[in-house]
């Protein structure tokens, strides 16, 4: 069963590798996982997993490598995950909520819906690798800081939905790189305190248009639009 203790719930690994033998279809929900707090490589490498349904945590903080592996998921409801900032007694921050790698080299996936990620503040390599990728709806995640490789080789996506950052975000390093079919993006106006750039839109082969945004605070651009024909 997974471990409890005190305020937390912990599901690491629970089910990796498990879904191999049949197709299955998942739906996890939040209405009796609200005190479940990592999730971290929970269907890792579930290689006959097709399809989940609606993700939603009401506290889950760590959420790294949920679905990573599971090369043959096609389709994800909406992903609701509230999260929270860690603190020990004395009050110092001592945790983040993390979704790093959550479907990284997924690489059948088809379709995300919409995205809420209230309190994350790594999406690092979250989508890494999901060269199917080809609709994902409306993203939100005001308290992220870390977008590095976030979408890189997600080769298939043409254009991305509303993504709801904040002036926290600072980390776009290879945030888009290779996405080799991404002709626009709106994330730019979530730039203003960015300080890392270098490889963001990097052999992004068929990116037409990018609007006026400040680079005031940027550090690192190299390579910022490299191979950008």
């Amino acid at each position: 069963p997974p471990y409890a203790s005190g305020h937390y719930t912990t599901w690491q690994g629970l089910f990796q590798g498990k879904f191999n033998d049949h197709t299955n279809t998942v739906e996890v929900v939040g209405a009796n996982l609200d005190r479940v707090t990592d999730v971290n490589l929970l269907f890792k490498n579930c290689s006959s997993l097709l399809s989940v349904g609606t993700i939603d945590f009401g506290t889950a903080v760590n959420c790294d490598g949920m679905f990573s592996g599971s090369s043959n998921l096609r389709t994800v409801g909406d992903i609701i995950i509230l999260g929270d900032d860690i603190f020990d007694d004395h009050n110092t921050q001592i945790g983040f909520t993390r979704v790093s790698s959550m479907f990284e080299n997924c690489t059948s996936l088809t379709t995300v819906g919409n995205v809420r990620f209230e309190h994350m503040t790594s999406m690092e390599y979250t989508f890494d690798g999901c060269r199917s990728l080809t609709t994902i709806g409306n993203v939100y995640a005001p308290k992220v800081v870390n977008l590095a490789w976030t979408f890189h080789n997600c080769e298939s996506i043409v254009t991305m939905p509303s993504v709801t950052l904040s002036n926290l975000a600072r980390t776009f390093y290879s945030s888009f790189n290779n996405c080799r079919s991404l002709q626009s993006c709106p994330i730019v106006s979530s730039l203003d305190n960015a300080t890392n750039c270098e490889n963001m839109f990097s052999n992004c082969h068929a990116l037409s248009a990018f609007p006026t945004f400040s680079a005031s605070k940027v550090t690192t651009i190299a390579s910022m639009f490299y191979g950008c024909d």
